[in-house]
């Protein structure tokens, strides 16, 4: 029996782990547009066309249509391990344009724990300082449990995530330092003592104060490219910070390659070697 969007979308989000604000917002649109009550294998290609048209017409970029029709296909992907329905449209794939990848320097990140610091906030200052150091995403520090630290290894570990991909992340010093004394304590959470919603409106208040409110780049998940990007600069090769991330892909971490210009220049002056023989040689392609 086909299921209408509207039970596919009360699916997706009842077993969706940790779905945010935009996951609900953006699933409701797709109800909206396509009608609840519609039933799974009756939305067509055309339809989705019609929505995609509709999206650019509300001045959508190609990224925020994509993550659309992302939410769009997990449901149709719920569904169908479900027999809730029997096929889904053709989900069209939009160019998308190589976005800035914002990172914090030492400056920025030092003005923003000092700032957090200086109004009280050390708990949010610590849930930054974790997310720079290890490149978790928000949600995956904030759901960490002592039962996940492992001081023996020196490791976090990651076992729900976006990827569905179980990994362990090294704990730097200042991380073990706070995770340590965290851990000492009877927690649910390592970080129950502050909500998502705090850390949020704390980052914002910082913003203004840094002056940096305009700055439509600098958010929570930049802490992210912060860390990715210190490993590429400092010498870290992609393979290493793609299993430290969690990239599902390599293609994912290559968007950080440009930040090592030093890596490329060391590899072409192995050509400046002379060749330890002479003679002629071939090689296939």
């Amino acid at each position: 029996m086909s299921w209408t969007l509207g039970q596919g979308i009360d699916f997706t989000l009842e077993h969706r782990e940790r779905a945010t604000r935009q996951d609900r917002s953006q699933l409701n649109e797709l109800a909206k547009f396509f009608g609840s009550g519609k039933k799974l294998d009756n939305i067509s290609t055309s339809d989705v066309d019609r929505f995609v048209a509709h999206c650019k017409e509300r001045g959508n970029k190609n990224s925020t249509i994509h993550r659309k029709l992302n939410m769009l296909s997990a449901v149709y992907r719920d569904a169908m391990r479900r027999d809730g329905c029997s096929h889904r449209p053709f989900l069209p794939s939009l160019r998308i344009a190589p976005g800035r990848t914002r990172y914090l320097t030492a400056d920025e990140e030092l003005a923003v724990t000092k700032q957090l610091l200086a109004l009280g906030k050390v708990s949010v200052s610590e849930v930054i300082i974790t997310l720079i150091d290890t490149g978790m995403r928000f949600g995956e520090v904030l759901a960490l449990r002592p039962c996940d630290c492992n001081l023996q290894t020196n490791m976090l570990e990651v076992w729900e995530n976006k990827g569905d991909l179980p990994r362990s992340v090294p704990m730097t010093d200042r991380v073990r330092e706070i995770v340590t004394r965290r851990c000492q304590s009877n927690r649910t959470t390592l970080f129950c003592d502050v909500s998502r919603w705090q850390i949020e409106e704390a980052w914002r208040d910082v913003r203004r104060t840094i002056g940096l409110a305009d700055d439509k780049d600098f958010v929570l998940h930049a802490l992210r490219h912060t860390c990715a990007s210190r490993l590429v600069q400092r010498g870290a090769s992609l393979y290493a910070v793609q299993k430290v991330l969690g990239h599902s892909t390599i293609k994912v971490t290559e968007k950080y390659s440009h930040l090592n210009p030093e890596a490329l220049n060391n590899t072409i002056a192995l050509l400046n070697n002379a060749p330890t023989t002479h003679g002629g040689g071939s090689a296939s392609a």
